[in-house]
């Protein structure tokens, strides 16, 4: 099966699925376990989840999975693309591979965080064949039909409640960002997070990043791939 035919085939696949059922995304049937008997068969690769585990909104928890086995490159710099954007615009992210066709095929999830006036509305689809080339990425919105785009999704997809885009990842374009706030790591976190209700983050600092939850975290869980940092006391709501 050549990559065309292998495109036919996954888009198939995934447009029969949306079809058949119109009320529960693609998403929500492999990440969230609804309407389990509709589910796939899959394997978790990857994923990065902001959690309220004292709070009724925003986060207080980062839990990371990193990946563990050997995948194709694009599908890693996929990831790690998307997981820098969620540092400046609060996105989760999902890897997963599907049997689809007799071949491995990797979708990767993206939904950003939508919470008390914080409205990062990123809903995308990143799919890639086994070897690694790009099948396609379209968003997970199940009330409408799949339309299929040919390249990946980047920095100026997203938009939050400020209209910003997150400055490009480093292998887009080069990294030139500079800061402009002389701020330790703590301070940025502590000081972006708190005032996440105000709209008035700092657009030149990310909202999170892993060296600032290591100074900041009051519990942190690290065990192979996976790691769980706990935010302080005094919880960071948006």
């Amino acid at each position: 099966m050549n990559l065309d035919e292998r495109k036919l085939a996954v888009r198939h696949f995934y447009e029969l699925f949306c079809e058949a059922n119109a009320v529960t995304s693609f998403y929500e049937t492999v990440v969230h376990n609804k309407c389990p008997d509709v589910c796939p068969i899959y394997q978790k690769i990857a994923s990065l989840k902001l959690l309220a585990i004292s709070v009724s909104s925003g986060f207080d928890c980062i839990e990371i999975e990193r990946i563990q086995q050997n995948i194709p490159q694009t599908v890693t710099d996929a990831f790690d693309r998307h997981f820098w954007y969620s540092q400046w615009t609060l996105s989760e992210l999902s890897l997963v591979k599907i049997p689809i066709a007799e071949q491995d095929t990797f979708f990767l999830f993206v939904v950003g965080l939508c919470d008390d006036g914080w409205e990062n509305n990123a809903r995308f689809i990143e799919i890639f064949a086994q070897q690694g080339e790009f099948i396609g990425a379209t968003d997970l919105y199940c009330d409408r039909a799949v339309k299929w785009r040919e390249k990946k999704f980047t920095n100026q997809d997203y938009r939050d409640i400020r209209g910003e885009a997150p400055p490009p990842w480093s292998g887009d374009v080069p990294n030139d960002v500079t800061y402009h706030e002389s701020l330790s790591s703590a301070e940025i976190l502590e000081e972006n997070l708190s005032c996440l209700s105000f709209e008035t983050v700092y657009y030149q600092e990310p909202l999170w990043s892993e060296e600032m939850l290591w100074l900041l975290a009051r519990e942190i869980e690290n065990q192979g791939g996976f790691i769980r940092y706990v935010l302080p006391d005094k919880t960071y709501g948006i």
